[in-house]
């Protein structure tokens, strides 16, 4: 492979080309992607694309879905269900939410659902926020590697990421219809989390190749990511659906 296929630039110039039709490569890239962890960041690095869908082709059919079926089985983000005057929100002072009630004549409870509606599109922002950030702590852990390697895996991983909230969700909402004990949603809950950090520390082992003691850590920093990114990105959320109101 030409070194120039191993630089930012390259990666960005191909992004504009991706085709996000549902195809059969794409359906058999998701079956890798879950299968074996790290292995389309590998094959991507040392070349081997015909087989799999591009990265950001995949990443946007799986943000497709997610955003579709979300809130159809519950996975509400940045989602609120009260709010009391007097009190604020996240990025958002109590004195401004009262002068925008004032200004919008509404009631605590109007202003819930004016919230929600505006929050729909702002959605999006906790993993655009989460795959910068994940990129951010592969070039601290690996700073010899080139910025588009570790990019092309934190956007693997934010679609299995997709997967797995799916997943969870559904099964949560198939426990609500048979009215199973709130402690197993909860334990798959818990599940869920352990499997996402098993899933990065072998996909880390795969694409970069150190030892367990070293990618093990690495997929406690990378997965840890996940909570400075949820608190900026609920905020960023707020402030501006607060600003279409």
């Amino acid at each position: 492979m030409a070194p120039a296929d191993l630089n930012l630039g390259a990666f960005l110039k191909d992004a504009f080309h991706f085709q996000t039709h549902m195809d059969n490569r794409v359906i058999s890239t998701i079956g890798t992607l879950l299968r074996r962890p790290g292995e389309l960041t590998s094959a991507w690095i040392k070349g081997r694309r015909r087989d799999f869908a591009k990265p950001i082709q995949l990443f946007v059919v799986l943000n497709l879905v997610f955003f579709l079926i979300a809130p159809r089985i519950g996975i509400l983000l940045f989602t609120i269900t009260k709010w009391t005057p007097g009190k604020g929100l996240p990025g958002v002072s109590a004195e401004a939410m009262l002068r925008k009630q004032a200004e919008l004549g509404y009631t605590p409870e109007q202003m819930v659902t004016a919230l929600n509606r505006a929050l729909d599109p702002q959605k999006k922002w906790f993993f655009l926020i989460w795959i910068p950030m994940l990129t951010a702590a592969l070039w601290l852990l690996h700073p010899r590697r080139r910025v588009v390697e570790h990019l092309v895996f934190a956007i693997h991983q934010a679609c299995v990421l997709f997967v797995y909230m799916l997943g969870l969700g559904l099964c949560v909402r198939l426990c609500m219809a048979l009215e199973i004990p709130e402690r197993i949603p909860r334990a798959l809950a818990a599940g869920v989390a352990l499997a996402l950090l098993v899933t990065m520390a072998a996909a880390l082992r795969r694409v970069y190749q150190r030892g367990w003691i070293v990618t093990s850590l690495g997929a406690m920093l990378t997965v840890g990511t996940l909570v400075p990114a949820a608190i900026v990105s609920q905020r960023l959320a707020f402030i501006l659906a607060f600003g279409t109101l």
